[in-house]
Order: C-alpha cells, then structure tokens, then sequence
C-alpha cells in the first residue's frame, strides 16, 4: 500500500459514481492492438488505505541460498535503506533485505527509511513517497512480504524520477504491461467486479488495479518465484490460497510466468540483472 501519492491514474474515471453506476463498462486500448475490459469501476484517483495484498513461478533466474558467500554490493537494495533513528533493522527486515540483494541490485536508489509501525485495517505496511518512508506492522502475518511490496512501490517511483513509472506510458514497461493486462489473474479481478453490490467493494477494486499496486503485487510474488525464499513462497502461498468466490490479487504460478519474464527484461534493461 502507498500513501499520499498523488499519482495519475490512467484508469481513472470521475470523482464519485452512484450506485447505479458501479457496474458500467468502458475501454481502454492498450499496445499491440489489444483491448483490455474495465468493468463496473468508476472512481477517480484518490488514494485509499485497503490493503490490496500482495504468488510464484517457474522459469530462469532463479536463486537459491540467498546472499550466501558474498560482501554488499554498493547496490544493493539492503544499503540504502536504513532504519529510524539509526537502530538495526529487525531480523525479518534484513532477510528480507538479503532475499531482495540476491535477486537484483537497485542502481543507486534514493535513501529510504524505515520503521516499524501499527498499520490499520487489512493492511500490513505503507509507503510514503514524499517521506521516502516504508512501515511495516510486525504483529500482522506476513511482514516479509509485505516489505517486498512496499520496496516495489519505493523501485517504482524511484525509477519514475517524480511519478510512479507504472503509471506512465514509459515504453520500457510496454511488455510488462502486456503481460499484466492479458493474465488471467487481471482478468478474474474484472469479473469479480461484475458481482460487485457495493460502493466500498468498487472503490476496493479500482484502488487494486491501479498500476502502481500491480506492479508492487508483480514485485513481490517475482522476488519470492526468483529468490524460492522459504519464508516469502509461504506467505505468497498463503495469498494464492482462496475460495472462488473471493477477490484473489495474486497470480497462479503457470499465469505468472509472462509476468516474470517482463519484469527480467525490464531490470536487465536498467542494468539491475545480468
């Protein structure tokens, strides 16, 4: 979950709809000739504070044993992040941290800070962009994953350089898009919104399908399907883990695999992966 983004949103319609409006239909184009279907979810770009949760595959790139054998890199995501008042960071953050370093390096993000926090509702961590800030609730049931998601956020705007560069047209994240708006798990988030009966459940969707959320729930479960951490496949596994008739946010292993490969090529083309 981000806070106080601001970011523009190109799915979003007007401020407020009715009632009667939550289940209208309308189109966006987007590349290579393909139409994605946006169902039943009008509301303009205010952010809010729902947790959208935050699945695995197979493929290249994977790695085992994470950080083993190695010094830092001045790169890695784990030295520029540090913790409020210059203390250590808790044990789950630093194998996060090293789960993280094991996949890609980060090019030289901007100092981020973190700390530990109570996080309302359904929500287990925020991200502040204006504060350069992630905090994480320790007593919710996924902390590891949950700071994977908001280190996505942090990586997103970083590489924006003053907006959310999933949420531009930035040509670099073309196959990523793609990938993302041709999966099946896109798509099941659609049709749950043809069943939606409430404005809350709207709002709930439309804020889970904002670009920048996609791509922090594609961050998280490519970190887990590429590193294999014990830790973070649970946790994923716990959110691939649902009933039919609820919202599932994460993809199946086989639907991820496109996925993942788009976000392989993005970060080779920023020089993040060899």
């Amino acid at each position: 979950m981000h806070i106080l983004s601001g970011e523009a949103d190109p799915w979003s319609g007007p401020d407020l709809q009715t009632q009667d409006n939550i289940r209208a239909n309308y189109y966006r184009k987007i590349p290579d000739g393909h139409w994605a279907h946006k169902k039943g979810i009008l509301f303009g770009a205010r952010e809010s504070l729902f947790d959208p949760g935050s699945g695995s595959c197979g493929g290249s790139g994977r790695v085992r044993n994470p950080g083993a054998g190695r010094k830092p890199r001045p790169t890695d995501v784990s030295q520029h992040i540090a913790r409020i008042g210059n203390g250590d960071l808790p044990e789950y953050a630093q194998k996060t941290l090293a789960v993280i370093d094991a996949v890609h390096t980060d090019g030289g993000l901007p100092q981020l800070r973190f700390d530990e926090a109570t996080v309302s509702g359904g929500a287990q961590a925020r991200y502040s962009y204006d504060q350069r800030l992630i905090e994480v609730d320790p007593a919710k049931s996924a902390p590891h994953f949950a700071l994977v998601h908001e280190i996505g956020h942090a990586i997103d705007y970083a590489l924006g350089e003053g907006s959310f560069a999933s949420a531009t047209n930035d040509s670099a994240l073309r196959h990523w898009r793609d990938a993302i708006y041709g999966s099946q798990g896109y798509l099941r988030i659609l049709d749950y919104a043809d069943r939606i009966t409430s404005l809350a459940e709207a709002e709930y969707v439309n804020y889970a399908i904002r670009n920048s959320e996609l791509w922090a729930r594609s961050y998280a479960q490519y970190i887990a399907a590429r590193s294999e951490d014990r830790v973070v496949l649970l946790q994923l596994r716990n959110r691939q883990d649902y009933k039919p008739e609820e919202l599932q946010l994460q993809w199946h292993d086989e639907d991820f695999e496109d996925i993942a490969s788009a976000i392989d090529g993005y970060f080779r083309l920023v020089t993040w992966i060899i």
